[in-house]
């Protein structure tokens, strides 16, 4: 298996780096557009706001979780962010006729190149924590980033199986994805105090912002075997989900014939 992952994004990263114009385009655009992001948001939420101050390294963390999180699925397993289309537009067919596991097959059809660029980034900001953290945060934040990486993977695959079961599931999918994302960069889980803060645990970002960031901060081991065990039992059930609707899958060639 470690064989034909290797193979998988050699293939996919060749195709890619064939173009190099088009690869360094690419991660020149989305380094570009992540730093103006930050910049933006530095400007809005804290530069001359002393008050919040306290919500920076709060901001950085977060914000490296999801560049970690993100860019690691993305560019390794690039196939899961998109397996909503898949299911829709028929190109899981030709992997149902294989031994192999068609949801692996699936998650290591693609990479986005554009993906390195968020790795690179959240690498770069785990690093600016240092100054602004002390030891036991950092090491904490870079644990929590693999955890993270495992989240992510598990919303892609319970948002993409939602197409079987639904006509406009990979419509679905891609809103749930991306408003994870969004979620997981703003510091919620810092500003939100009080019985509302119960919602940030019934949203998907709760697996990649709310829990890991418990853990964080307190320190405390149930905080952290919390999130380990959230992540996996999510995991399980997106799994679970997809070969659930795969029982009732009909290609699109045989819903064509018909």
């Amino acid at each position: 298996m470690i064989r034909l992952l290797l193979k998988a994004f050699h293939h996919n990263w060749s195709a890619q780096a064939s173009n190099k114009a088009n690869l360094w385009a690419a991660l020149t655009t989305m380094i570009v557009n992540n730093i103006l992001f930050l910049y933006g948001m530095w400007l809005m939420l804290f530069d001359g706001k002393p008050q919040n101050k306290v919500l920076f390294p709060y901001y950085l963390t977060l914000t490296m979780l999801a560049y970690v999180g993100w860019g690691a699925v993305n560019f390794f397993l690039g196939g899961l962010r998109v397996l909503g289309e898949t299911i829709d537009n028929g190109r899981l067919e030709p992997m149902l006729g294989t031994p192999r596991s068609p949801l692996l097959l699936a998650a290591i059809s693609e990479s986005s190149a554009t993906a390195l660029g968020d790795l690179i980034q959240g690498g770069v900001t785990l690093v600016l924590l240092f100054t602004l953290s002390d030891v036991g945060w950092v090491l904490r934040a870079a644990l929590c980033s693999v955890l993270v990486i495992a989240a992510f993977a598990s919303i892609f695959i319970a948002a993409g199986s939602l197409t079987f079961f639904m006509n406009r599931g990979a419509a679905l999918s891609t809103f749930l994805i991306e408003s994870t994302l969004s979620f997981t960069m703003y510091p919620m889980t810092k500003i939100i105090e009080g019985p509302s803060r119960f919602f940030l645990y019934l949203i998907p970002a709760a697996l990649t912002a709310t829990l890991p960031m418990s853990w964080i901060e307190e320190a405390g081991w149930p905080q952290f075997l919390s999130a380990l065990f959230a992540i996996l039992l999510f995991f399980c059930f997106g799994v679970w989900l997809f070969h659930r609707g795969l029982r009732n899958y009909r290609a699109a060639n045989y819903v064509s014939s018909r």
